[in-house]
């Protein structure tokens, strides 16, 4: 974004004047950049949580419901060899 639009630092120069205790400057695009991608994140987070319909075709497929991580199995291994120390 910042080869395009601009004010934004290169980290190669952001972290030479961070070492030399220069503070970054960057123009107003930066913050523009943030709060598309805060509104953008907080918008897909809401739309996935109100939507979390599974898809027919996975709820309709036999190996998906049947398919398992093993999760609980791992854990259950884990919990038996911590109990032994």
């Amino acid at each position: 974004m910042g080869y395009f639009l601009g004010g934004f630092p290169d980290t190669g120069e952001l972290m030479g004047n961070l070492n030399k205790g220069i503070p970054p400057t960057m123009n107003n695009w930066v913050w523009i950049y943030f709060s598309l991608f805060l509104v953008g994140f907080i918008g897909g987070l809401y739309y996935q949580t109100r939507n979390n319909d599974e898809h027919e075709m996975l709820r309709n497929d036999a190996n998906y419901k049947a398919s398992d991580d093993n999760f609980n199995k791992v854990v259950s291994q884990i919990k038996k060899k911590e109990s032994k120390k």
